[in-house]
């Protein structure tokens, strides 16, 4: 009986025990995960890791806006650490979030200035009113050549209250912003479907379209006195070009100059930024290379008609000949160039062409086009005459005279093949020659194999290319066992090595 109610007594102390450890972990930490919290960087105090960290923060934010009556930093830090050091503090709850909005309220401005931001993604300026916000991005937008046709307009999105996007349009624009591009765009891919009439076209020149490259967004605010900018030196600023690395993917016909003539850098520069050996580095086509590029905070898309002329050739005509070999081909008509006046619409940003399209095509002279007859027949390939062989005499001069073929050194009674299939033409002696024949072939050439001690084919009978026609030999004019051949085009002989495989 006695030793039950020790067991029992052991059991209640444990387990209070434990309720005694959960309570403390309330209050402090015994070696568990806990949040630290902070606002701007200032410890408040901790808290259960148990707790909505992410809702205690929006309840304080939203306690803080309603005592304020909105006027607070929308840049104060809420930030929180995870720890888990012994015996800290832990604060409840309801007491951390009173505690983070009290904080929240002390950054509240006293001086209630109202300031209209103007930001990118690289850049943020506040102006004391909209007509300052408006006259900086008016600034922005005259330093581009051909500025002053256009103006800014803030267009207020539905929904999002004190916010303004701006964009650049002409007074006879009604579309706007990435809009405008966007339907030039569709216009320019839509011309093959267009009837031009020629005598009616109006050519497009000069700027045509003008915006921001990047999207650049407002808001009204509430700032110091102190943060506020003025619109000229933000202009002077924000222009300013500061170079910027960016990814260029090499084209076909790129080499190091031509990549630092486009982006006005120099090769020293991209050599460097890209570890590369010497200004005569290979690069290569889909190659992707670092170049600095300069590039102000604000940057323009411009979109401009140029007119040109320039000369271009016609597409070649082809007749096609079943009877001819695809070696022979004739010029049946000489070609000339044409004369065209083109009218292009090129895209810029910062004075780098990004995309052009062909928006209108009239030919001052048309083009002739070159008229040539060529052959569908795929030719006979012709083959070293023997296996072996010791090549022993070249095609050319020798010993003050011309050897019009090839000699190789192979004994007495080698076959001798046919070079290429054929009509036996000659099998016999030919002075000279010795035993020799000669074939003709389907391309007009004719093959030769000479100095032969015996004959295996008849003229006028048809071989196959690599069939035996005879057997190697001494005979005619001969210093030595060997394999004399010629081949022979037009009647003329010519260099056999430069027609065997």
């Amino acid at each position: 009986m006695k030793k039950r109610q020790k067991i029992e007594a052991g059991c209640v102390g444990t387990l209070g025990a434990l309720f005694l450890g959960a309570a403390l972990t309330q209050y402090i930490s015994l070696g568990q995960p806990y949040y630290e919290i902070y606002v701007e960087g200032e410890k408040i105090g901790s808290m259960p890791k148990s707790a909505d960290v992410e809702k205690l923060i929006r309840e304080a934010k939203r306690k803080a806006m309603k005592d304020t009556k909105g006027y607070m930093y929308l840049t104060t830090q809420v930030d929180y650490q995870i720890k888990d050091k012994l015996f800290e503090p832990m604060m409840p709850v309801e007491e951390m979030e009173q505690q983070v909005a009290e904080k929240l309220k002390q950054n509240k401005i006293n001086e209630k200035i109202s300031a209209y931001t103007v930001t990118t993604e690289d850049f943020s300026a506040n102006f004391a009113t909209e007509e300052e916000a408006m006259a900086f991005l008016e600034g922005v937008k005259n330093h581009t050549e051909g500025g002053g046709d256009f103006y800014v307009r803030f267009r207020k999105p539905a929904g999002y209250e004190g916010a303004f996007m701006a964009d650049i349009q002409k007074e006879s624009q009604e579309m706007h912003g990435n809009d405008l591009f966007a339907g030039i765009n569709a216009q320019l891919l839509d011309m093959e479907k267009e009837v031009f009439d020629e005598k009616n076209y109006q050519e497009k020149t000069g700027i045509l379209a003008m915006d921001f490259a990047d999207t650049v967004f407002g808001y009204e605010n509430v700032v110091r006195k102190e943060e506020l900018a003025d619109a000229s030196a933000s202009v002077e600023e924000v222009t300013k070009e500061k170079e910027t690395n960016t990814i260029y993917v090499v084209e076909a016909g790129d080499c190091l100059s031509i990549i630092a003539e486009k982006f006005e850098t120099s090769v020293d520069s991209i050599m460097s930024l890209n570890e590369l050996s010497g200004e005569d580095a290979p690069v290569y086509t889909d190659q992707e290379l670092i170049v600095a590029v300069p590039r102000p905070d604000i940057s323009l898309k411009v979109s401009q008609g140029i007119v040109y002329e320039e000369t271009y050739e016609a597409e070649d005509q082809v007749i096609k000949n079943d009877g001819w070999y695809t070696n022979r081909r004739e010029v049946r008509q000489e070609g000339a160039e044409g004369l065209r006046r083109v009218n292009d619409i090129v895209v810029s940003e910062n004075g780098i062409e990004i995309s052009r399209i062909t928006e209108h095509t009239q030919i001052l002279r048309e083009a002739v086009p070159t008229i040539v007859e060529e052959g569908t027949i795929v030719p006979p390939s012709y083959i070293k005459p023997l296996g072996g062989g010791r090549f022993t005499s070249g095609y050319g001069s020798r010993w003050g005279r011309m050897h019009k073929g090839v000699d190789w050194a192979t004994p007495i009674g080698t076959n001798v093949y046919a070079s290429s299939g054929g009509t036996v033409s000659i099998a016999g002696a030919v002075r000279g020659y010795g035993y020799a024949v000669y074939i003709n072939h389907p391309d007009g050439r004719q093959t030769r194999y000479g100095h032969l001690s015996k004959v295996l084919v008849s003229p006028g009978q048809h071989v196959e290319q690599g069939q035996s026609i005879a057997l190697s030999g001494n005979t005619g004019r001969s210093t030595g066992p060997h394999v004399h051949f010629e081949i022979l085009i037009n009647g003329s002989q010519v260099n056999p090595l430069d027609y065997i495989r």
